[in-house]
């Protein structure tokens, strides 16, 4: 039902069963389970329109239990759904001078993503180095040029710890 709005954005993850995951879990033990993977939208982090959504695919799912129109779908129309892959990144900053292990690697892009942390009963975006290169591959979610950071030094990339020089930067972007 959200197709038309959501062209091109709706997918359904490989049904690998996983008894750590609730749904198995519940389906497990006989439990009738529908399950909704909510994904990101962009530069929606507070997740204020993927929830619109998630309420309308709840609202539309109801109907067609209530009224059997699920009697009107296949298994093979599930099956046409594409899978889900992991593609997106949050953040390519482009013309990045990136230090590592010892070595100098000018005008680089710089692949962030965020990882969400629970601080004080808030949701925060805590931004981690994940790869560079001349030219990545994948889609970012937002791609700025290293100048507009505000940083005035290379960077060291670290994949391990928080990259908070761009930590404020990422706050202005998310609206947190």
């Amino acid at each position: 039902s959200l197709q038309n709005e959501l062209n091109g954005r709706i997918a359904r993850y490989d049904d690998t069963f996983n008894i750590n995951c609730v749904g198995d879990m519940f389906s497990s033990h006989l439990v009738p389970t529908i399950l909704f993977e909510a994904g990101h939208f962009p530069y929606d982090y507070l997740r204020n329109i993927t929830t619109k959504y998630v309420l309308m695919a709840l609202i539309d799912s109801f109907r067609v239990i209530s009224t059997s129109d699920y009697n009107n779908f296949t298994i093979d129309q599930y099956l046409n759904i594409p899978e889900n892959s992991k593609d997106y990144n949050d953040l390519l900053i482009r013309g990045v001078p990136v230090f590592d292990k010892g070595n100098l690697f000018e005008n680089q892009d710089l692949i962030i993503n965020y990882k969400e942390t629970l601080k004080e009963k808030k949701v925060e975006f805590v931004p981690y180095m994940i790869d560079y290169s001349e030219s990545p591959i994948g889609l970012f979610h937002k791609t700025i040029q290293f100048e507009a950071t505000g940083i005035k030094n290379q960077i060291i990339f670290d994949k391990e710890n928080p990259f908070d020089e761009i930590q404020l930067f990422v706050r202005k972007m998310t609206n947190t």
